[in-house]
């Protein structure tokens, strides 16, 4: 194989890693198992991700949607590790 057929295929290989995602962590799995749970609680939040620490950041409409979800996500029930607090944000123009 030429220098530049080297090149090519180990760029093609690069290129498929950075497409493959990554494995979740045990707290990212829990997080979203909690986050299915309490969605269900204020179906207007948005799940903008989960940090591999298990912190979960949505966006709400109001504050009191927010705090409704802090509630539910405070409460669940203690499987697993301690999760850190949620980040949640208001939507833009939301009041």
């Amino acid at each position: 194989m030429t220098a530049a057929g080297r090149l090519a295929a180990g760029c093609l290989v690069l290129a498929a890693a950075a497409c493959t995602p990554l494995p979740s962590t045990p707290e990212q799995d829990l997080a979203g198992r909690r986050w299915a749970e309490c969605r269900t609680v204020v179906p207007t939040a948005d799940l903008l991700g989960v940090d591999p620490n298990g912190r979960i950041r949505f966006q709400t409409l109001t504050g009191f949607d927010s705090r409704q979800l802090r509630s539910c996500l405070a409460a669940a029930p203690p499987s697993g590790p301690v999760l850190p607090e949620p980040v949640g944000v208001g939507r833009p123009g939301a009041p």
